[in-house]
């Protein structure tokens, strides 16, 4: 898929749409609107191993039950273990589960944010005074000034997936969305009240 750079807004090329296709859905973050799911190749790649590995591990599971039912344990003992099994990886996969059934279908896929980054610099519609996505951002928290880390402001779907990457959805990055250097902020996290303040950015 190619991206359309204009406006202050990331979208898909129409002339890349099929007839009737449903338009992707689009979310904001520091005036700039983007695909909600805009993922790196990288990330993408990683995200569809690991589906990958999950069917194979679900596919391993269930033939071993068959086997040890056809060893001679009785049809109750083998129905408990798919149905324990079924139980245990709706727990453990069901946000992944999720990603995959709509994030990865509809992923708008880009080389990295640098790109992206650089695309909107040159289109003149990225504001660079203040935090959006994209944005390399050194945060300080509290009054430390040794307390700091660095950042960048990414998609949802590549929020974590590398050092530093931080989702436009995270509570850090609502609260310091659209912030200036030396702007303070806070976010909550678990009833905590965090104070960050924006060092610089880039």
């Amino acid at each position: 898929m190619s991206l359309l750079i204009e406006a202050n807004k990331i979208s898909i090329d129409p002339g890349e749409t099929k007839p009737g296709q449903i338009p992707l859905e689009q979310m904001s973050f520091g005036e700039v609107e983007f695909p909600r799911f805009l993922i790196t190749q990288t990330t993408f790649n990683d995200k569809m191993a690991k589906i990958r590995a999950l069917m194979t591990k679900t596919v391993s599971e269930l033939r071993q039950g068959q086997a040890r039912g056809d060893a001679g344990d009785d049809h109750g003992t083998y129905h408990s273990e798919i149905v324990w099994y079924a139980e245990q990886q709706q727990h453990q996969n069901v946000r992944f589960v999720s990603e995959i059934g709509e994030g990865l279908d509809n992923a708008v896929k880009i080389e990295s944010y640098d790109w992206v980054r650089n695309q909107m610099i040159k289109s003149k519609i990225l504001p660079t005074e203040k935090v959006t996505l994209t944005s390399k951002v050194k945060i300080q928290f509290g009054d430390d000034p040794s307390d700091t880390e660095n950042i960048m402001i990414v998609a949802p779907l590549d929020g974590g997936t590398q050092p530093g990457w931080v989702s436009v959805s995270a509570p850090l990055a609502k609260a310091i969305e659209g912030k200036k250097t030396n702007e303070v902020a806070t976010f909550k996290i678990n009833n905590n009240t965090i104070t960050i303040k924006v060092i610089s950015l880039s």
